[in-house]
């Protein structure tokens, strides 16, 4: 089954890590502009009872080993991200371009004679 991922800059962390396994395992598409390449973990370590600290304690990489801390992941289908849109109105490139990918996906092939 086709599937695309939209992503931007808002597309970190987690999101990032989910987007990329869904690339490397599912053969997604992402559309939209590169993600920003938050990929640390970070843990919190109580001190004191009434204090913590939070410290980056690992870098986050998809099973295949790519990592995408600082350079972020980049995208098959470039489109702008356009930000004075509701999602899902009329001229959402991102949206747009996507729609395209999984219509082509699900032509039918055509039949040899």
């Amino acid at each position: 089954m086709p599937l695309v991922v939209l992503v931007n800059r808002g597309t970190a962390g987690g999101a990032e890590a989910l987007a990329q396994v869904l690339r490397e395992r599912r053969g997604a598409k992402l559309v939209g502009e590169p993600t920003p390449g938050f990929g640390l973990v970070a843990t919190r370590f109580v001190l004191d009872g009434a204090a913590a600290i939070r410290l980056q304690t690992a870098r986050m990489e998809s099973g295949l080993g790519a990592g995408w801390l600082g350079s972020g992941l980049a995208v098959d289908v470039h489109a702008p991200d356009v930000a004075d849109l509701e999602f899902g109105a009329p001229g959402d490139a991102s949206i747009e371009a996507g729609a395209r990918i999984l219509s082509r996906a699900s032509r039918p092939e055509p039949k040899e004679r």
